[in-house]
């Protein structure tokens, strides 16, 4: 038997919804809310945008069972600051570098501008290098 899957961007560069242009938000960075048997949240953008977007797209955050980090870059990773689960502490799957010093060529910071333990009461933090069933 197939296993349905559907991926929701929740945040991206453009809001190209057709006639729903004026209601759904745009800002650098991404998010997305997976449904493949679980639901994951594939990182949280620059802010709470991605959580406006699932609120129209009628995506119940408090329904995710992982959330993962693609990277720690701030576009990717800081709206972990406007994300509060209601219940229980979610999993969040990391590269062990995310935390990593980030700066561009330019010397701006690139990277998330907090650490594990200030987000440790919404989130269980855990760390894989490669690909693989994490379960």
């Amino acid at each position: 038997m197939k296993k349905s899957v559907k991926i929701s961007i929740l945040c991206e560069d453009q809001a190209k919804m057709g006639y729903m242009d004026e209601i759904f938000l745009a800002q650098h960075g991404f998010s997305a809310f997976i449904q493949a048997g679980e639901n994951i949240l594939f990182d949280t953008g620059a802010t709470d945008v991605f959580i406006s977007n699932a609120a129209l797209l009628g995506i119940d955050l408090n329904a995710t069972d992982l959330i993962v980090l693609s990277h720690g870059h701030w576009d990717h990773a800081n709206g972990l600051k406007s994300l509060h689960m209601e219940g229980m502490k979610k999993k969040l799957l990391a590269h062990p570098d995310v935390f990593i010093d980030r700066h561009k060529a330019t010397g701006e910071y690139n990277g998330m501008p907090y650490n594990q333990e200030e987000t440790a009461e919404n989130l269980i933090w855990s760390y894989q290098k490669t690909p693989s069933n994490f379960r």
